[in-house]
């Protein structure tokens, strides 16, 4: 898929129950943005992302997803 939006600058808050948040920041072509362009950063529950896309990346998609293991079911063998 091939972006056609530019964007300069792009901050997402979030606020999580959960430790376990994962970060993404994806560019045209499904690929993943380099850290160098972007910084996620946590206090507490709240999270958040930013991308300084100046630096030359086609943003795609930025998201977190938070994830909490000690809600699964019992593992069963």
């Amino acid at each position: 898929m091939k972006s056609k939006t530019s964007f300069k600058h792009i901050h997402l808050k979030g606020n999580f129950s959960s430790e376990i948040v994962y970060p993404s920041v994806l560019q045209s072509g499904m690929r993943l943005v380099p850290r160098s362009v972007w910084d996620h950063h946590h206090h507490d529950n709240k999270r958040d992302i930013h991308v300084d896309a100046t630096k030359g990346a086609d943003i795609l998609v930025v998201g977190m997803k938070g994830r909490c293991f000690d809600r699964d079911p019992p593992y069963k063998i």
